[in-house]
């Protein structure tokens, strides 16, 4: 954008609490930490010396509290008349700072995709935040908080509308709600500029990929051998220790902890397919509401995953590498699209971002497994260990796993790097290790413990991939 059509842009403001907001977890320590230093006796004391005839002394301290909560307002609002965002013709900027200003742009054409947030203190307030991911590595997100709900998702759809080509000489009201605009928010499903645009327009139930998924199968899903060990561990040390009640209160903390981390990234998670624009729309979370959209062309690796106490009830994960993400402790979103679901939603699942990480019945033109021999060094695994590299389809899948089973597929295209490896066992039987370098994720592949001359053959043929070409920003 040139300085002249920059200055005919308005900037537009964030809600006024935002500065507050974003410092609301310095603030709640703050008062924690108060609070904990208070002893009971400590608070008797206080109550005596009240009694005594010192009310005025705490009136006095809470005139002071409301005194310096008036000039930290007045003091925040210095922040957030420094903090806005401009949608211009070509690009998208935000700025924030007073001491150290920064403006960070990010051009539509590199816009992957456009999410709301909902946090949960800001969440109270009835404030979203909206997060503008752009084609670039892990710190690439864009995020404009904080704004009233209407105001972000009003928001969202107009940067989704300049990122599909339908840039606006004006700027858009975004108060301005249409009813149609009103009729497409009532539907879980609609989630996208073209869909608010058919707001009269359902989306049909084989769009619909995972329904909500239930709470009871999210806090099953928790079963598993490591879990399972450790509570029968600290049972064990709680019946022959003294302190019994310190040991009780690990694990309760320990199980809480898991208990929340699911059900927090599990909560109402559903999945739908934006064919029109070819996207995986996915939504979830109590604490950080979230709704999520995944450009298919962005994913890069799948797995399928299955640990052995979910064979029971015949459940499967999928999990996802989404370039410019990275690890999902590293990212705002998440890479997990389907957390705990069955064959059937997982199959729907890997049909929409067209990948099948199964073993076809027909003998594609490379197939290698793990050789009898190779039990010696994985005995469990290696009946379960193969690739495949089928040209027709241009993807290659890994096996490996007995107590957890991991199926992955990629397009070969998508492959960064290869390695032979070989350690000083593999290399006395004749083995050998071929590992696949992703983009950062979650997802690892590599075609363990095969011959020694199929390794060689394996990584021959993947070197010889065609790659995609070297495409630069505009």
């Amino acid at each position: 954008m040139s300085s002249a059509e920059s200055a005919a842009t308005p900037w537009r403001k964030v809600h006024r609490i935002t500065p507050l907001l974003n410092f609301w977890g310095t603030i709640l320590a703050a008062i924690s930490a108060l609070m904990l230093n208070i002893s009971g006796s400590a608070l008797s004391d206080i109550g005596k010396f009240i009694r005594d005839g010192h009310l005025w002394i705490p009136l006095a301290v809470i005139g002071v509290l409301v005194l310096i909560c008036g000039l930290v307002w007045l003091i925040s609002q210095i922040w957030w008349r420094e903090i806005g965002y401009q949608l211009g013709v070509e690009t998208l900027q935000f700025k924030h700072g007073v001491i150290s200003k920064e403006v960070r742009t990010a051009r539509y054409d590199r816009v992957e995709a456009v999410d709301l947030v909902e946090p949960l203190i800001p969440r109270l307030f009835g404030l979203a935040e909206v997060v503008v991911e752009t084609a670039g590595g892990k710190d690439s997100a864009l995020k404009i908080r904080l704004l009233n709900k209407s105001v972000a998702e009003n928001l969202r759809e107009e940067i989704l509308d300049r990122v599909h080509g339908n840039n606006l000489t004006a700027p858009k009201d975004p108060t301005a709600l249409t009813e149609a605009d009103l009729a497409a928010k009532n539907s879980p499903f609609i989630d996208t500029i073209a869909a608010a645009k058919k707001a009269t327009e359902e989306v049909a139930a084989e769009d619909v990929l995972i329904p909500p998924i239930p709470l009871a199968h999210s806090l099953l899903s928790l079963i598993s051998i490591p879990r399972i060990v450790f509570v029968l561990l600290v049972v064990v040390m709680t019946y022959f220790s003294e302190t019994r009640s310190g040991f009780i209160l690990v694990m309760v903390i320990g199980l809480m902890k898991n208990i929340w981390d699911v059900t927090d990234k599990f909560w109402q998670f559903q999945a739908y397919w934006i064919k029109p624009n070819n996207i995986l729309a996915v939504s979830y979370g109590v604490a950080n509401k979230r709704k999520q959209t995944i450009p298919l062309h962005r994913i890069h690796a799948v797995e399928i995953h299955q640990p052995v106490l979910w064979r029971i009830f015949k459940w499967w994960q999928i999990r996802v590498d989404i370039a410019g993400y990275g690890n999902e402790i590293d990212s705002d979103g998440t890479t997990l699209i389907l957390p705990v679901g069955n064959k059937e939603q997982a199959d729907k699942l890997l049909a929409a971002v067209n990948a099948v990480p199964q073993r076809p019945a027909a003998n594609p033109v490379l197939y290698f497994h793990s050789p009898k021999r190779a039990h010696w060094f994985s005995p469990l695994s290696a009946a379960k260990q193969w690739v495949i590299l089928d040209p027709e389809t241009n993807r290659s899948t890994v096996s490996t796993g007995w107590a957890h089973r991991r199926i992955s597929s990629i397009d070969i295209s998508h492959i960064q790097e290869i390695t032979f490896r070989q350690n000083l066992i593999q290399r006395k039987l004749k083995l050998a290790t071929v590992e696949y370098h992703l983009v950062s994720g979650p997802v690892k592949m590599l075609a363990k413990d095969l011959e020694e001359e199929a390794a060689w053959h394996l990584l021959t043929e993947l070197r010889s991939r065609k790659l995609p070409p070297i495409t630069t920003a505009q």
